[in-house]
C-alpha cells in the first residue's frame, strides 16, 4: 500500500505544478499603462498650440509593439518616440493640440493600439478663451487678380473682453511676390463690445496662387498675437513688367 500512497503524492505534485504553470502562462501578457492617468486638462488657455508629453509604460510581462497612434481630430498630433517596449520600458507621446480655431471647452482623444489589439485611450481637454473673435476666421479668398492691380479684403475683430484691447500695426508672412498694406498704421484701441474692420490692401507683382498669414499684435494677454490666413490668386497681364506700372503706389493704411 505504501508505494500507492507515494504514487498519489507524486501525481498530486505533478498536477499542481502543471496548474501553476498554466496560471503563470495565462498571466503573462503585454499591457500598456498611462503614467499619471489617461485624462489631462490643459486648463484655461488662449487660441494657441499647446503641448504635453504623455508617458506610457509596459507593465506586463511580455513585449509590446505599437501598431498605430490615432487622434480623433486633425488638430491633434501625437507622435510616439518608440514602438517596441520590453516589460518595464516607457514611451513618450509628444502631444500637440492646435486650438487656434477652437472656442470654449474642447476635448480630443489619442488612441494607442498595440499589435495584440490592446487599446489605450488618452483624453485631452482645454477651455479656450478668446478676448478677440475674428469673423470670418480667414480673409475672403481673392482669385483672378490681375498682377499690379490693387484689391482689398476685410475681416472684423470683435472685442468680447471686459477691458480695452489695443491693436498694433500688422505684418504678413508674404515675401516679395506681393505689395501689402493695412488700415492700421498706428495703435488702434477697441473698447469692450466694439469691433474693428481690418482691411488688407494688396497688389500682386507676379502670377500664381499664394497663401500666407496676417499677424496682428495686440495688448491682450489672452490673445497677444492674432493670425489670420489670407489666400489670393493673381494672373499676369500680357506684355506687362514692373516698370510699366507704379507698384509702389499701393494704399497705405487708413482711408
Amino acid at each position: 500500500m505504501q508505494p500507492l500512497r507515494l504514487t498519489a503524492k507524486v501525481l498530486f505534485a505533478v498536477v499542481t505544478t502543471m496548474l501553476f504553470g498554466i496560471l503563470t502562462v495565462s498571466k503573462a501578457q503585454a499591457e500598456l499603462h498611462v503614467i499619471h492617468g489617461e485624462f489631462f486638462h490643459f486648463g484655461t488657455v488662449g487660441p494657441e498650440i499647446v503641448e504635453r508629453k504623455i508617458e506610457l509604460v509596459n507593465v506586463g510581462t511580455l513585449p509590446v509593439d505599437v501598431a498605430e497612434v490615432k487622434s480623433s481630430c486633425s488638430c491633434t498630433l501625437a507622435p510616439i518616440d518608440r514602438e517596441h517596449l520590453q516589460p518595464g520600458d516607457t514611451a513618450t507621446l509628444n502631444v500637440q493640440l492646435d486650438l487656434r480655431r477652437k472656442t470654449g471647452e474642447v476635448e480630443q482623444r489619442v488612441t494607442v493600439t498595440s499589435t495584440n489589439g490592446e487599446e489605450v485611450v488618452v483624453t485631452l481637454a482645454a477651455e479656450v478663451v478668446r478676448a478677440l473673435i475674428v469673423e470670418p476666421l480667414s480673409f475672403p479668398t481673392l482669385f483672378g487678380i490681375p498682377a499690379f492691380s490693387e484689391v482689398s479684403t476685410v475681416v472684423t475683430l470683435y472685442n468680447q473682453h471686459t477691458t480695452n484691447i489695443t491693436l498694433y500695426p500688422p505684418h504678413s508672412t508674404f515675401e516679395g511676390d506681393v505689395n501689402i498694406a493695412f488700415n492700421i498704421e498706428k495703435a488702434v484701441v477697441v473698447k469692450p463690445g466694439e469691433a474693428f474692420d481690418l482691411t488688407v490692401y494688396l497688389m500682386p507683382v507676379e502670377a500664381g496662387i499664394k497663401t500666407g498669414m496676417v499677424k496682428i499684435p495686440t495688448s491682450s494677454e489672452i490673445n497677444p498675437m492674432l493670425s489670420v490666413m489670407l489666400t489670393y490668386g493673381a494672373t499676369m497681364p500680357k506684355n506687362s513688367t514692373t516698370e510699366d506700372v507704379g507698384i509702389n503706389n499701393i494704399s497705405s493704411g487708413e482711408k
